[in-house]
């Protein structure tokens, strides 16, 4: 198997993996009425839904791997920047201890989405060489 495939799966991956995530966390049907979608989640399910389908599709062509890294970085800079605010929220309403707080905090979401940009990262380096070299 050749780099630039294993940076997609990775990349499919990381966005499935967060899809499911989400899906735990911000279930987007109401518990009191399952018939209604409940629309404060709805982003919390969309934007990984977008990396899964749109992002990954985007890498896998090096003529619109550019958009997908473009995306994919504002994806990731969006995940930190509203994890990280529900997170440090969090700790200055609870005040749990620090241990406690970095286990139960969106940190380790927030390395998913760095690990997913990443991903994304090489894999545009990569398609980029390939393009270069061909011409």
């Amino acid at each position: 198997m050749n780099i630039r495939r294993s940076l997609l799966i990775a990349l499919i991956l990381l966005a499935f993996g967060a899809l499911l995530l989400h899906l735990r966390i911000h279930p987007i049907y109401l518990k009191t009425n399952p018939d209604i979608i409940d629309k404060t989640n709805l982003f919390a399910f969309l934007f990984p839904l977008i990396d899964l389908i749109l992002i990954s599709a985007l890498f896998m062509s090096p003529k619109t791997s550019a958009y997908g890294y473009l995306l994919n970085g504002i994806f990731a800079v969006y995940a930190a920047v509203l994890m990280g605010h529900l997170s440090i929220y969090e700790y200055l309403i609870k005040r749990p201890p620090l241990g406690l707080w970095i286990f139960t905090s969106t940190l380790p979401d927030i390395m998913l989405a760095c690990a997913d940009f990443f991903a994304g990262y090489a894999l545009f380096h990569v398609l980029q060489l390939e393009k270069n070299n061909s011409t």
